[in-house]
């Protein structure tokens, strides 16, 4: 480690990750003290988070050109995080590449407020934008905003299917009921 440095990379990694996980600064370091001994500061978590997010920006905004990205997953979640000094639950967007070599790589992950067409198209958008190239194929998890999106940054030709995971969920939420349903329906 270089001189007068108190942490390493992965505890600073560390830190920001309990930070981001809705800890606030005071709780990481009563949580941390015994793995650091005690050498975790309040400011030692605002410093940590800090070079965290700088690395994190610098990430969010690289080129995407070079990348042989050949299938694209497409999702939406829900997390738990810090924001402002509150937990709070945000809805992000991410996007997983798979290489021609079959090799998957997290491309994106952003706070866009939701799932809607104009969320989604500012995402795909920034990927476009970043140089990403249009994927042979693209699994969805079935919203229709990402659909749409798709649709409107590279055209009604693009082969997409919904990731088979979202199927299984949607069959478990919504069952048909065969009793309320026509004579022979759900019969193939």
């Amino acid at each position: 480690m270089p001189r007068y440095q108190r942490l390493t990379k992965k505890a600073e990694a560390l830190i920001a990750a309990v930070y981001l996980s809705g800890t606030n600064t005071r709780r990481v370091k009563r949580a941390l003290f015994g793995l650091f001994e005690g050498a975790v500061s309040k400011d030692v978590v605002s410093r940590a988070w800090r070079k965290v997010k700088v690395d994190w920006d610098a990430w969010s905004m690289r080129d995407l050109a070079e990348e042989d990205i050949v299938r694209l997953i497409l999702d939406g979640t829900v997390i738990k995080t810090r924001l402002d000094r509150k937990a709070t639950s945000i809805s992000v967007l991410a996007a997983i590449g798979v290489r021609r070599d079959g090799q998957k790589v997290l491309i994106s992950i952003k706070n866009m407020g939701g799932e809607s067409t104009a969320a989604w198209s500012q995402f795909l958008t920034d990927l476009d934008a970043r140089g990403l190239r249009r994927p042979e194929f693209v699994i969805v998890d079935g919203a229709p905003g990402l659909e749409a999106a798709l649709v409107a940054l590279w055209g009604e030709d693009l082969p997409f299917q919904r990731c088979t995971v979202h199927k299984h969920r949607m069959r478990r939420l919504r069952p048909i009921d065969f009793r309320l349903a026509p004579r022979g329906a759900g019969q193939s």
